[in-house]
């Protein structure tokens, strides 16, 4: 005979059982008890053991137990969450090696626990927005407008070389403001970097124009302090001719 449970009786996994002989005119009884244990089911999980920041993972649990116990299974997270069920989700939102505890426990007590650890990789940055000039003139102030996104729980900061021997720029926010004193073509490089060590990097050229150069509707053959020269010179004529 094969039993197919543990007995429910009290106390638990105790059987009852009853031997009779009889002649057919006179019988004799023997009753005993048998044990029967409770056995723990057992656990097979799948599961992407590596993946990167910012995505959503699938978990899978098998089970195996006498058909007369049901079966529940729990997955418990370092952040103090947990989810029921043999096929669950979860979102690593920073890098790191996170342990699972994986727990399959029957309706008698009987448990198996496994623990499982996933290995959460670090992306860079992404940029979201890059606004800067396309073209200026030394001494004026220009405006750039960078911001960018990072797939896990990240702080991203932003340095920014003008190349033009200043010092590099470092900010929490994107949106900066920079002189150039000197007309040249200077080669920008912006970066956007997690606290994780994740860095994405953009190199622009910007071409800045000396000031006489745009001085279009000066005197031919002067800048703009020849210009102002020549009209005074032209204002103290005029008076000593009156």
């Amino acid at each position: 005979y094969r039993y197919l449970d543990d007995s429910t009786n009290e106390p638990l996994g105790i059987y009852w059982l009853s031997i009779v002989v009889s002649d057919g005119t006179l019988e004799t009884e023997y009753l005993f008890n048998l044990e029967v244990m409770n056995q723990a089911p057992i656990l097979m999980t799948s599961y992407d053991d590596t993946a990167d920041e910012g995505l959503t993972l699938s978990f899978t649990a098998e089970t195996e137990d006498v058909m007369a116990d049901e079966v529940k299974v729990t997955w418990a997270f370092e952040d103090g969450s947990s989810k029921d069920g043999n096929f669950i989700q979860y979102q690593f939102t920073d890098d790191g090696n996170y342990t699972i505890v994986v727990t399959a426990r029957d309706e008698d007590g009987g448990e198996t626990v496994e623990k499982i650890v996933v290995t959460i990789k670090n992306v860079a940055p992404i940029f979201s927005e890059f606004i800067l000039p396309s073209a200026a003139q030394e001494g004026q102030a220009l405006d750039f407008l960078i911001s960018a996104t990072d797939p896990g729980d990240d702080t991203i900061t932003y340095t920014f070389d003008f190349g033009d021997n200043t010092a590099l720029l470092l900010t929490t926010d994107g949106n900066v403001s920079h002189k150039f004193a000197e007309g040249d073509t200077f080669e920008i490089i912006i970066c956007a970097l997690d606290e994780d060590g994740g860095e994405t990097c953009r190199t622009e050229l910007l071409p800045v124009s000396l000031l006489e150069q745009l001085e279009e509707g000066g005197l031919p053959g002067f800048g703009l302090l020849g210009v102002i020269s020549a009209l005074g010179v032209m204002g103290i004529l005029r008076r000593r001719t009156h």
